[in-house]
């Protein structure tokens, strides 16, 4: 997933952004460019360019979406940015866009 180019995570944020839409209709969705970061171990500060769907549920703050998220049947993990979800494209599998986009629409 480190190696996925930016146009490639730009199509799967859209993809995304569009699913959850479609899912919730009241949030506000939107595809933002944002950085990765590789993780621990030997590349704990090593940065790469992705992009992220941000969102934000009517009556609901960031965390305790993030925190519904987490507990669905398929559990999705997300940040917490600005008091949005922000889910990173990067790390969005091919075939996990509509179980996200459905544990999104649990949370309307």
């Amino acid at each position: 997933l480190l190696a996925q180019s930016e146009g490639m995570l730009r199509a799967r944020a859209d993809e995304l952004a569009a699913a959850c839409r479609a899912a919730l209709p009241q949030g506000e969705i939107e595809v933002r460019t944002d950085r990765s970061f590789a993780g621990g171990g030997t590349l704990p500060t090593l940065e790469f360019p992705t992009a992220v769907v941000a969102l934000r549920v009517p009556n609901l703050r960031g965390g305790h979406a993030a925190a519904r998220l987490r507990a669905a049947d398929v559990p999705v993990v997300s940040r917490v940015g600005d008091d949005a979800v922000v889910l990173d494209c990067r790390t969005v599998g091919d075939g996990e866009i509509e179980p996200i986009a459905r544990a999104i629409g649990e949370l309307g």
